[in-house]
């Protein structure tokens, strides 16, 4: 049995929370000690209160630990993380996002953890900080990377990008994708229940847009792309599901599209397969993306799925094998490529090979392939 400790700056709703939650219980079903520190957090991914009671994992909260800069409170946050990570005493700290990483690593270096892990969740060297805000993260991420025995990146790409940026040497590199719960999509039941609610029929072509409504998911792009495909296709609904800061803007920009009648805004939802089981195609428009784990989730639910072509997103959207690539912030190009879709209907190889391809990124596998990693790097510090 091992100790380990996950760090993250947040958990609210989100690929890298559900992915990090999905991680603690996965461990602590294994018989492994585990215990969950995570900061400020608005809209939770799921009830903490009902996960810790169902799962046994250990919880705590460090209110200091914030997604945004301020030296103060980033002091206070490390120095709860000593204490924390003095009381639990982990075999393994394994650090997730920006800021938990480089505090969390601080931390455990302080205390001699024998194996400090790293998981950034995304390719976070563009479209989250700027000039010389990004000078000085690349510069700290190369400084941690000195104590950290085991970057962990998400996709091959993320990999190249962290070698590019030379955070660290090649042999520090591990990649292990996130996982899905794969039955609660290709077992669910499809009754188009929620096509119904939403006043849809069946003969309807229903496009989809599922994520959190800030700017680097570039939902403004799809709403623009839909005003176009209407044109074409007058009897074609939208959906977008999520919530965000953007949420009133991009309503906005509906209305003055004309898309009221034939866009729905549905807020956050947690029946995603209920949701996939109403659309004819998934739309993803991210403007940077570790992977995207509604994207394996509309492949499991043999959705097609149009991508744009950013992060490690070509790793699992393979053009016209998979899914289709379109290049990010270009409504037109996604236009086109929807039309296509829409005028050939030949989508069904395609949605074949990426149920296929999904079978590799199970919640499970992902959960193996970690635990692993741990006893590898626990042997070698033994050895040593």
């Amino acid at each position: 049995m091992l100790r380990i400790a996950l760090i993250i700056t947040r958990l609210d709703r989100g690929g890298s929370a559900e992915a990090v939650l999905n991680l603690a219980e996965g461990l602590k079903n294994r018989g492994h000690q585990v215990y969950l520190i995570y900061g400020k957090t608005t809209k939770p991914q799921q009830n903490l209160q009902e996960f810790v009671a169902r799962t046994g994992v250990g919880l705590s909260y460090v209110s200091f630990l914030q997604r945004e800069i301020n030296l103060f409170k980033d002091l206070i946050a490390w120095w709860s993380l000593i204490k924390l990570l003095k009381q639990f005493k982990p075999d393994i700290v394994h650090t997730h996002s920006s800021k938990a990483g480089i505090l969390g690593r601080l931390a455990a270096y302080l205390l001699n953890v024998p194996v400090i892990i790293h998981s950034p969740h995304g390719h976070v060297f563009y479209g989250y900080f700027k000039g010389a805000k990004n000078h000085i993260f690349i510069l700290l991420e190369r400084w941690v990377a000195h104590f950290t025995t085991r970057l962990v990146t998400l996709t091959r790409r993320g990999k190249e990008e962290h070698l590019q940026f030379k955070i660290a040497p090649p042999g520090k590199f591990t990649v292990i994708p996130c996982g899905i719960s794969i039955p609660e999509f290709q077992n669910h039941q499809k009754n188009g229940l929620f096509r119904k609610q939403l006043g849809f029929t069946s003969k309807d072509f229903v496009i989809g847009w599922i994520g959190r409504l800030v700017p680097i998911k570039g939902c403004e792009h799809f709403i623009k792309a839909c005003a176009q495909v209407k044109k074409v296709y007058p009897n074609t609904k939208f959906l977008i599901v999520g919530d965000g800061e953007l949420r009133t803007s991009l309503e906005n920009l509906s209305k003055q599209l004309g898309l009221t009648s034939c866009l729905k805004f549905t807020g956050m939802r947690q029946d995603i397969p209920d949701i996939l089981d109403s659309l004819d195609l998934f739309v993803h428009t991210s403007l940077n993306e570790g992977l995207g784990r509604v994207i394996l989730e509309a492949m499991a639910a043999e959705v097609p799925v149009i991508a744009t072509q950013v992060g490690g997103v070509p790793d699992i959207v393979r053009d016209r094998q998979t899914g289709f690539l379109v290049p990010p912030g270009n409504p037109a190009a996604l236009t086109r490529t929807i039309c296509l879709v829409m005028q050939n209907r030949f989508t069904k190889k395609i949605t074949q090979r990426a149920k296929s391809l999904v079978q590799s990124y199970s919640t499970e596998k992902m959960v193996g392939r970690f635990e692993r990693l741990y006893q590898q790097e626990i042997s070698r510090v033994k050895l040593h």
